[in-house]
């Protein structure tokens, strides 16, 4: 029956051409016959193909569901829509009709619901399956869908004395128009917040709003609208720019009937490409010639006359607008030079990354920075970084790249070793960003950047390793003369004379806070280097802060406060090294004890959360200011430097409190008003005891 419609639709087109030219040659007719002759033939072969192999269970599935309740948009010429007659038409109604033909079942086809109440039926399975529909986030959750069988892309349309629009991004700060529940709707609330939706009720009004003026421009299917302003008489819309996203167009059914797509998905496969042909022309090609009437020689000439006319003006708006892209397209040219040379001139090399297909380009620099030319690296794909990349850092890098793919990080960054040419390693620092996604959600395309930094790495490497010797070498000789000023002040040497004490005591107090400099210095360079050792072991927190507070407890007399330690849960079990996380707790208790007021209380408590521990310490010291948030754990750092000097400190705790706890997979804050009182406090991940 396929065939039979394919030869009907020929005959018809061939004798509407008659009415054109109504003399025909004897070459003409027998071209005819043998014509009929063939497509007769493709009729027979395409009868005896349209069978549908079903499995015995898939048959016993359909002879149980033999009626399907079909959810169809009753308003969306060509695709599909209900005709004056009340008849379902359109492209979608012949696929569905071909479909129904080769499973032998029946679509009952909803005529009366618009299409958000056609979306909500489906979910609430008083419909079982949409005829036409794009596949979204938001649909995954109630239906599942066939492989598209109709693509058309998604495109911007706005009055006709706006220029050219480039992507969706030029909409920003816009009011833009898209049809409620469409897939126009979906994509861009979910992809595109920074746009202002103006819901309409069907492609009509949304194009109306539009043309006057109620909205700057409309997003939908390019066949859609384009059917819409000719049938409507809309005369001052155009196409203006496209999207990045496509209708592609399948069958979906309800959740609950999974058994019921790979029968559809087999209906539609079978479906040849001259049947899909045939259907496209009808409602795509086709019936645009036939609005033209060719009865009337005057009417022929007039329309001739008219187009002529249409044409001409057409032409001259054309050559405006041509002449207006290539002046924007030769200043983006201009741009796109100066932005290169800009680019050129920071020394940095940039990159492309299509992430569905491996397509990878980079610019000149970053083969150099390699060693190489781009013609040595082709053909360039993500393999190509991948063998060049450090395996180690490669597998640092790809953690990264998740993270952004999940949209848990904004960006990608890491410093990389990349192997040179000549076969030596050199460092690169790597920076990206996803830039495009899916209308799925996934990541499509990402760019960014690579810099050579190997010289810096080096300047870095040499200063720790100064630092770290000249460390080492004030540490013997202060610690010597700490211990001889300490022999002489506890009168090893006889007694001391009271002036000679205090001086004595300045001193010691002196070497003391120099040694805990260097040594604070010394454990900055290990844990920059990654030469600091840990011994993770499992640890009661609770044990731990205990101890630590009694260790501490002499220094608190000192400051005239008292540790107070408060709702501490019996055991609370981390992976961690001892010696280190005392050294994190007592940074917190030193700093709290030296800027409390004499007499006050410290409180230190143990808070379970879940898989986590916090531990948290309480002054009511004169908080920290808000202008010095942003460098609490930066080294040197001191709110107030008269004070700090008067209380002692290098300013370096914080900063390597916060690097241990992030070797321990944990987090370190605090909470200040800023003028009484602040809270310190760090988490870590528990284990099972």
């Amino acid at each position: 029956m396929v065939g039979l419609s394919s030869l009907i639709d020929y005959l018809r087109t061939f004798f509407k051409g008659l009415q054109r030219r109504p003399v025909l040659s004897l070459r003409l007719v027998l071209l005819l016959s043998l014509s009929i002759l063939f497509v007769g033939a493709d009729a027979l072969a395409e009868s005896s193909s349209s069978s549908v192999r079903l499995t015995p269970a898939e048959k016993s599935w359909l002879a149980e569901h033999s009626e399907v309740r079909l959810a169809v948009d009753i308003n969306w010429a060509p695709f599909e829509f209900i005709d004056e007659n009340n008849n379902y038409q359109g492209m979608a109604a012949e696929y569905i009709e071909l479909v129904e033909k080769r499973l032998g079942i029946t679509f009952k086809v909803d005529k009366e619901r618009p299409w958000a109440e056609m979306v909500e039926a489906v979910k609430n399975r008083d419909l079982d399956a949409f005829s036409l529909v794009v596949r979204t986030p938001q649909r995954d959750e109630f239906v599942n869908f066939t492989q598209p069988y109709i693509s058309f892309p998604m495109v911007i349309v706005t009055r006709e004395n706006e220029p050219y629009i480039d992507g969706i991004s030029a909409l920003r700060k816009q009011t833009v128009s898209v049809v409620k529940s469409y897939a126009s709707h979906d994509l861009l609330a979910r992809n595109h917040t920074e746009l202002t939706l103006h819901l309409a009720e069907n492609v009509k009004k949304g194009l109306e709003a539009v043309s006057n003026g109620q909205t700057y421009a409309f997003v939908g299917n390019l066949a859609v609208a384009s059917q819409v302003i000719r049938e409507s008489g809309i005369t001052n819309l155009k196409i203006s720019g496209q999207t990045p996203y496509r209708f592609e167009l399948s069958m979906a059914v309800r959740k609950d009937w999974p058994q019921l797509i790979p029968i559809l998905q087999k209906a539609l496969d079978s479906i040849s490409p001259e049947e899909r042909d045939t259907i496209y022309n009808h409602w795509i090609r086709v019936k645009f010639q036939e609005e033209v009437d060719y009865r009337i020689v005057f009417v022929v000439l007039g329309v001739g006359l008219l187009v002529a006319l249409v044409f001409l003006i057409w032409n001259w708006k054309l050559q405006k607008e041509i002449n207006h892209r290539q002046r924007v397209e030769a200043d983006l040219k201009n741009k796109s030079q100066r932005l290169d040379e800009i680019i050129w001139g920071t020394d940095i090399g940039t990159w492309e990354w299509n992430i569905q297909t491996g397509e990878t380009v980079i610019n000149e620099r970053w083969a150099e920075i390699a060693g190489y030319t781009l013609k040595e690296l082709a053909p360039i794909s993500i393999e190509t970084w991948k063998k060049l990349a450090h395996p180690e850092d490669l597998e640092l890098s790809n953690e990264i790249v998740k993270k952004n793919f999940s949209r848990e990080l904004d960006h990608y960054k890491a410093e990389l070793r990349v192997r040179h040419k000549n076969g030596h390693w050199i460092w690169a620092l790597v920076r990206g960003k996803v830039v495009e996604w899916t209308t799925g959600g996934q990541p499509l395309r990402m760019s960014g950047t690579h810099q050579d930094i190997t010289e810096r790495k080096k300047l870095d490497r040499m200063k720790s390793e100064f630092v770290s010797t000249v460390s080492h070498e004030l540490r013997t000789p202060l610690t010597s003369i700490k211990g001889s000023l300490g022999l002489v002040a506890g009168g090893a040497l006889g007694e001391v004379p009271d002036k000679s004490k205090e001086m004595i005591d300045v001193a010691y107090k002196n070497t003391d806070r120099l040694i805990g400099l260097v040594n604070d210095i010394l454990d900055i360079e290990k844990l920059e280097s990654g030469s600091m050792e840990f011994d993770f072991v499992p640890l009661n927190i609770t044990d731990l802060v205990i101890e630590t507070v009694e260790a501490n407890r002499g220094f608190a007399q000192e400051c005239d406060v008292d540790f107070v330690l408060t709702d501490l849960p019996d055991e609370v079990k981390v992976q961690g090294d001892e010696n280190r996380l005392t050294q994190v707790l007592a940074n917190l208790l030193s700093n709290a004890a030296k800027f409390s007021p004499s007499g006050e209380k410290v409180e230190i408590s143990v808070e379970r959360m879940g898989d986590k521990v916090k531990v948290l310490v309480t002054d009511n010291g004169p908080g920290i200011p808000e202008e010095f948030y942003e460098h609490i754990f930066g080294r040197f750092a001191q709110a107030d430097g008269s004070d700090s000097k008067a209380k002692g400190g290098t300013g370096l705790g914080l900063s390597i409190s916060k690097s241990i706890v992030e070797r321990h997979r944990g987090t370190i804050d605090f909470v200040s008003d800023g003028s009484s009182g602040s809270v310190f406090f760090f988490s870590l991940p528990t284990i099972q005891n």
